[in-house]
Order: C-alpha cells, then structure tokens, then sequence
C-alpha cells in the first residue's frame, strides 16, 4: 500500500484492468481544535499506466478511513466523523457518505469525469493531535482503443540557424496518427523516430499524440530551446556600421569573459554580448564604405531593466576604458555618446545585470567631423587692482580656418597675440572664436574677476597672526572676497569639503610654549574650517584642523613656524571672519557665575575655579554699569556673600581669580541678579518671583521671610494657587522649602516626601511631593515668622504660586491649667503627662495640622507613646475637666 498526503494529488500508478490502492495521511488539527473541511482531490487525467499512457475511467470502491493519537498509539474507530463526495464533471456531485470507520462508494463509475473530490466535514474537539489514515480502492476502466507509445522525446538544437527540431522515438504506433504541435504543424506517427519541426530559437511548442479515438490522446510535453549568442566574448565581436540597427538576447549569452572591469558604469554577471569597429573619418574619400564616423552614438532600446553598455578601446585581453551609461537601470532606454579617433579599434558591450536580462535592439548612428581646421589658442586673465578692471590676453598657436576672436562687442584679427579689455571688475565675458567654415567655430571661454585676491591668498603671502601671553592677542579680521584655490591637500582634514577661497596667516610659538588657543569671535561662513600647518610653504605637515569657534592645540614646537588656513567648509561663503590667537593663561578664567541664596538686600555670589586659586576679585554695581576692570571687593572667598542691595533692584557682578605673585586670570562676566521683592506683610499677597501674570523664572535661588507686624503674632500663609515642575512623586524641579522661623537655620514645614514642597497641575495627571494649594502654613516659632526659599533649575518652569498673609497671636501655650506638667521636651519615645485631676483625652498634630495619634487616659497621669512618628515638631492637645492646653513638643 503506497502512501500519499491528504490535499496532494498522488501519481497512482497500477496495473492495467486490475486494482490497486493508495494511502493519505493527513493531520486534520492540533489537540482537539477544530479545523476547516479537507479535501482531497484526484484529477483522473494523472492516474496513468504502461509508459505514461492515460487510462478511459476510474471507479471508486471501498474508502476506509481512521484516525489516531501519536502520542498514545492508539487507533481508534468511531462514527462522529463523515465525508462527502462530490465528482466535478458527472451527476454525482454532492453524494453524501455517512461513514464510521469504513465506507463504501458501492463500486461508483466515473467514466467521463475529470475530477474526483473527496471532502471531509469539521472534526470534533478532542484532547490530542489527531492522525487520520485513508484507504481508497480504485478501479481503472481499459480504453476502448490502443495508444502510441513513446520511448522519449529529444530536442534537438540547430543553432547554426538559430532553431531546434525534437525527435520523438516511437516504439509502438497502435491507433496513433499524428503528433501535432499546437503551432498548425503535424507530423505523421510511425515506427522509429518522428521529428517535429524545425522552431526559431526561443519558441514553447506543446507536443500533442493524437489517435484515431481521442480517449487515446495524451501529452508529450512542453519544449523550448535557446540558441547562444555567437558573440558572447570580446574575441568573436560582430563588426557594427554606421546607420546600423543590431538585436540580441542577453538572456541567451554567458556572462563577461574575461570580466573587463567597471568601466564607469555597474559591472553586471548576466549575459554579455560584444560589437567592434574601428575609428575612421567618413569624410575621407579613401575610408571603406560603412564605417564608423567620429562622433558616434550607441542607442539601445530594452525590452527589460538593467540592461547596460560600455565601450573600449584596445585589443581583447588588453581593453582600455572608455565610458558607459547605467540608464538601462532605471529606464528602459540607455544612450551613449563618445568621440572616436581614426584608425583605433574600439569595443561595445551590451550586457545584463544580474538576473534582469531580455531582448535589445542596438542602434548605431555617426557624425563626420567639420571639413575645416579649427583654429588653436590660449587665454590668461590679468587683474589691474588699482583700477579695478581686467584684460584677457589671448595667444594664437595654430590659425586653422580662424578669422576671428569676439568677445560678443569687439572682433579682433586672428593673428598674434591679442589683448582684449580692459573690463570692469564684476563683468563677465566670453570669447568666441570665429571660422569661414561655421562648423569650426567655438568658444575659448568665459572669463571674469569680482576683486583682486587678499595679499594673503596663499602660503608664500600669509598674514602674521599676533600670539597673546595667557590671553587673546590682537584680533585678526580677514575677508575671502576674490580669494582663490590655493591647491592644499586636506590629508587629516578631508572630510571638510574644500571649496576655494582659502586665506592664510603665520605666528612664531612664543618661547616656552606648546600649546595654542584659537577663539573666533565672528564669521559670516556656515561653518568656518580652520587647518593648522607645520614646515614650509610648498612642503606643509598638517598638525590639525577645527570647525569650533574655540579650540586649543597641543604638542607644538616652542619658537617654531606655523601656518593656519581658513575658509568656508563646503558652501564657498564670500565675506569676513574675526579670530585671535593666544598660549593657555596661567591662571585660568572662572566660569559658571552664579548668584544664590537671594533676599530682598543680598545675594551669595558663586563661580566654578579652574585652576588653583584660592582668592578672587569683585567687581559689581547695577545692571548696565561700565566696568572699570578694578575690583570693589578683592581677595574674596568662593563664594562671596553681597549685602547692602536694593530690593527688587538688578545687579551684574564679574569676578577674576588671583593666582598669587600679580599673576590674575582675565575678567569673567558680567552675571546678572535681581533682588527679592520685599516680603508681603500681614494681609498683603504672596507670590513666586513672575508675579501675578507671568510664570517663575529659571535657575532661580530666592529667599523671601515673612515676620508678623506685631511682636507676639505668628505668620500664616494661606496657597490658593500652587504649581512647581515636579520631578514624579518623590522629587521636584522647582520647589519651595519652607521654615518655621526667621531664617534657614530654623527647622522644616516638610511635605509627605522629601523637604522640598511641589505640584506639577501641568503633568496629565498632577502629581509631585505635596500640594499647597488650599492650604495654610502658620509659623509656631517664637518670631512668628516662615522662611520661603524658591530654587528652579535651568529649563522648564510653570505658574508658580498666589497666596495670602494673614497675621495672629501665637495661642500655642495656655497655662489656665494649674499642676499641670509634661516632660521630657524633647522626647525620644514618651511624652509623661502629669495632672492634679484626669486627663481625659490626648490629641497629637503634625505642622499641617493632621491629627496622627490620639488616646482618651482619664486618669491624672498618662505617657503618650510617641516612637511611631518621626523626628520634627507636634502639637499636643490635651483635655482637663473639660478645659484645653495646647503644647508644643519636638520629637527627636
């Protein structure tokens, strides 16, 4: 028993009249899933026997199925399964066959059907992948007449005319007549070898045996051949002509061989076909009929992409480039055009890129060369700086045919040397030169100058650069404006695209030095290319290159020579540029002003040191003052606590390093501050430094304390509006940090999280480490007063906050209760109350005026457990017959 997979067509090959059977395994889902119907289709034009020889009918007998676990081994039978039948080409088209493990087709004739298909319906759910087994019996009905057999089928080239023929090999003729092609030809069947043909290389013929009954008629198969191209390598080239047309396959030829490189184009591994001619005048009465011209244009029409041709020159095996054209690759048309020189042999590929091959048609057409002689000349462009014009000095080598030079004005005898001119600077003027034959005339050029160059275009010109000690020396201002290529290799600098307009400088090392600083401080190029040089003009070693506008290099030569050269990378920007040279100062520049902690009357002013100092100098006065670069405070700390300031007044500060022995860094600066708004006072509003209209600023560091108007009060803010930028849950951007007191040594309001209050409304879901906003901070200190200290970083800032003042007594204490006493205060872990009557209840409250403990003793003592919360300063209220005492206690 032979198997086959259900869904696939089997090739059923038995004995003539008898039985034979087949098996289809199939896995019809996988653990229990259900899955869409199978089908299984037999088309009765495949079941064949004796030699390939087709069968009149088939009959379907018994058709046995089961199905089966792979995993348990287990085969199973059952009747939760059926197939229907359904017989494409007859009546019996969807007969249902209710099946249990066996079924019976009841010996169904299906003579004259083409198709038999058998489809079975959705399996059930069951809890393994489920195998199913299919046994068909099947009867093969003998035809009425006797076929032609065929041994084989041969195909048989001819290329020599660009065609094949196929030899069919008959061992036995039976009822056979004819065999017939498909293309009207037919060809008698007889014993032995019968040929079909002959067909154009390329052609698909389907080969037909017929019989005198067609139940007999069966296919002997599709044939095609392609002849090879005959020139398929550079040593059997077809000669081409002028006027020519030339078609070919690419798809038929072998590859390049030998592959004669690029060539300026793709090199391809298709098919490659070769052409020849040899260069010749077609003006010479004396040159062969047919020939090539001297200009000549190669046109190739494609019928697929990537088609491409090249041209050569030379000998095959010694092939010199000439050029090609890719358009094959993006088109289906390539042109090429190219000057030929009389007497040399030239070669033209036509080949196919990859796999992307197909039929061309090349044509070739040609241009002769003028019958005149052109006449030969050069021309040099003189500046005159002083009166801003130019002459063009043209020198005649070889007359020709030439009578004339025209600068589109002026013509001239075209004899010697000539002067034409003077033009102004910013004209452009071409120069044609004239034949009596106007197939000769041409144009020498076109010529103009903008300005005369810098003195400083090149090398041997270059500008001296003063060097500054520590700091900038003298700055140097250039200016490319007719300034030209000075023809220096880039060497490490290459990926700075050059183009043109170079000016050049030159400095001495300072004696002791190896290191320079180079600062731009303008330029009108996008991006200004500066290139450090070692040695001599004409033998220049490039040390380094930049496109900052600061830059420092390093491992130089004291006392040496050097050269930096300067230009526009890339764009050829005309205009000037600014720099200064200098060695590192000895006592470097501080850097990051900053001024923190800032009140309504000072300000802390801070700086980053770079170098060793440990004192600097100040000067300061308010916004827009004139520096005197003279300190009003000297020999300062880092950093430098201001007082004395004006509030809401701005500020600038510079501030240099003193390095000791009269050694100072240059003046860094100015940094530019604003003084705290004076504090609101009872009853007044509160807000961040943008006001009521405006958002915070950035890097802010502003304190701002609020004390009662009336001693013995207490300072309560009231937030009816707070948003900071928030750093998620835990952390904040911008925040306020608030103290019970009159400064930032006094203990902290705090938050849920961290010391720093914030709450982003602009997050899509506000969030941040505590919202003040509704709610009201009341000082418990014996000043009565909060310390607000606002700090933001350098980015993203939000509305910031409204709030109001408001003014009361303390009322922490009463001492109406007599005999009352607590300790200790501070407390670790419990707070002792003593009393001459009950305590009846115990309220404990954080800063914010949460309750977090609570107790009802009612008895004259009690010791409140307090270890539970942790470390700031509580509220603790306490209840006798019916009277209140407030205290205040710090949880250490």
């Amino acid at each position: 028993m032979k198997k086959i997979t259900f869904l696939l067509v089997a090739m059923l090959a038995f004995c003539w009249q008898g039985h034979a059977q087949s098996t289809a395994t199939q896995n019809f889902g996988t653990n229990g899933t259900d899955s869409a119907p199978t089908v299984l289709t037999i088309n009765v034009g495949d079941i064949t026997v004796n030699s390939g020889q087709p069968l009149q009918a088939v009959s379907l007998g018994t058709f046995t199925s089961h199905y089966s676990s792979p995993t348990g081994g287990t085969t199973y039978c059952g009747n939760w399964y059926a197939f229907d039948l359904a017989v494409t080409g007859g009546v019996a088209d969807g007969t249902s066959i209710a099946a249990g493990c066996d079924a019976d087709f009841n010996g169904l004739d299906v003579t004259g059907f083409t198709t038999i298909t058998l489809t079975s319906n959705d399996i059930d759910a069951y809890s393994d992948t489920v195998y199913f087994d299919i046994d068909l019996d099947v009867t093969y009905l003998t035809p009425s007449c006797t076929p032609a057999v065929s041994n084989s089928e041969t195909i048989m080239p001819d290329c020599g005319n660009l065609q094949f023929s196929i030899d069919v090999d008959i061992a036995s003729v039976g009822d056979g007549t004819v065999i017939t092609d498909g293309l009207g030809g037919m060809f008698t069947v007889a014993s032995g070898l019968v040929t079909a043909g002959p067909y154009a290389s390329g052609t698909n013929v389907t080969l037909t045996m017929e019989h005198s009954d067609p139940a007999c008629n069966f296919s002997l198969g599709n044939f095609t051949y392609n002849c090879p191209a005959t020139n398929d390598d550079c040593v059997d080239a077809i000669a081409i002509a002028c006027s020519g047309q030339y078609t070919g396959d690419t798809s038929t030829a072998n590859p390049e061989s030998p592959d004669p490189g690029t060539c300026g184009t793709t090199s391809g591994t298709g098919g490659a076909v070769w052409y020849t001619f040899t260069g010749a005048n077609s003006n010479d009465p004396g040159a062969a009929i047919g020939t090539i011209g001297d200009e000549v244009t190669l046109d190739l029409s494609l019928s697929t992409f990537d088609t491409k041709i090249r041209v050569f020159e030379g000998s095959c095996g010694a092939l010199v480039c000439v050029g090609g054209d890719d358009d094959g690759g993006t088109s289906t048309r390539s042109l090429y055009t190219f000057t030929t020189t009389v007497g040399t042999d030239y070669f033209v590929l036509v080949h196919g890129y990859s796999s992307n091959e197909g039929a061309y048609t090349l044509d070739v057409s040609c241009i002769p060369p003028p019958l005149c002689t052109p006449g030969v000349a050069t021309a040099t462009l003189i500046e005159d700086c002083g009166a801003s014009t130019y002459t063009i000095e043209v020198n005649v080598t070889v007359v020709g045919d030439a009578t004339d030079i025209t600068d589109g004005t002026t013509t001239l005898p075209f004899t010697g040397t000539q002067t034409f001119g003077p033009y102004a600077f910013g004209v452009d003027t071409t120069l044609d030169v004239v034949h009596s034959d106007g197939a000769c005339d041409f144009t020498l050029g076109t010529y103009g100058l903008d300005a005369c160059p810098p003195s400083n275009d090149d090398c041997a010109n270059a500008e001296v650069a003063p060097v500054g000690l520590g700091a900038c020396g003298t700055s140097v201002t250039g200016n490319n404006t007719g300034a030209t290529d000075s023809g220096v290799a880039q060497a490490g600098c290459a990926t700075a695209t050059y183009a043109g307009g170079d000016l050049w400088y030159t400095f001495d090392m300072p004696a002791g030095e190896t290191e320079l600083v180079y600062t731009r401080s303008a330029s009108v190029f996008s991006t200004t290319q500066v290139e450090l040089y070692s040695g001599a003009c004409g033998a220049l070693v490039e040390e380094g290159c930049t496109t900052s506008a600061t830059a420092s290099f390093t491992g130089l030569t004291s006392e040496a020579t050097y050269y930096l050269r300067i230009y526009d990378w890339g764009n050829n920007d005309i205009g000037s540029f600014t720099f200064c040279l200098n060695t590192p100062p000895t006592c470097p520049v501080p850097t990051s002003l900053n001024a923190t902690n800032i009140t309504v009357d000072s300000a802390d002013l801070g700086w980053t040191e770079n170098g060793t100092a440990t004192a600097w100098d100040i000067e300061w006065g308010t916004n827009g003052f004139t520096p005197t670069q003279t300190p009003n405070i000297e020999n300062t700390t880092n950093p430098h606590p201001l007082g004395g300031l004006s509030a809401s007044t701005s500020y600038d500060y510079y501030v240099r390093a003193d390095c000791g022995g009269g050694d100072t860094s240059p003046w860094a600066g100015p940094f530019t501050f604003t003084t705290a708004d004076p504090p609101p006072a009872c009853g007044e509003n509160f807000y961040d430094d943008g006001g009521i209209s405006s958002n915070y600023s950035n890097s802010a560091n502003i304190t701002t304390t609020i004390c009662p108007d009336v001693p013995g009060d207490a300072v309560n803010v009231t937030f009816t509006f707070f948003s900071t930028e928030n750093n998620g849950s835990t952390g904040c951007y911008d925040g306020l940090t608030i103290h019970d007191g009159p400064d930032t040594s006094a203990p902290t309001i705090n938050p849920t999280t961290g010391t720093i209050w914030c709450w982003d409304r602009n997050d899509t879901t506000p969030n941040g480490t505590g919202d003040l906003q509704g709610m009201t901070i009341t000082s418990t200190d014996g000043s009565g007063c909060l310390t607000f200290v606002f700090t933001s970083d350098g980015s993203v800032n939000r509305e910031g906050w409204e709030a109001t003042v408001g003014c009361a007594p303390l009322g922490l204490e009463d001492y109406g209760l007599t005999g009352f006493t607590y300790f200790p205060n501070p407390v670790n872990n419990t707070l002792s109350l003593r009393g001459v009557k009950d305590i009846q209840n115990v309220a404990v409250y954080n800063m914010l005026g949460q309750e977090v403990l609570r107790t009802a003793p009612n008895s004259v003592n009690s010791d409140v457990d307090m270890s539970s919360l942790q470390s700031g300063t509580y509220f603790v209220k306490v209840m006798i017959e019916n009277t209140t005492k407030t205290i205040k206690v710090i949880k250490k």
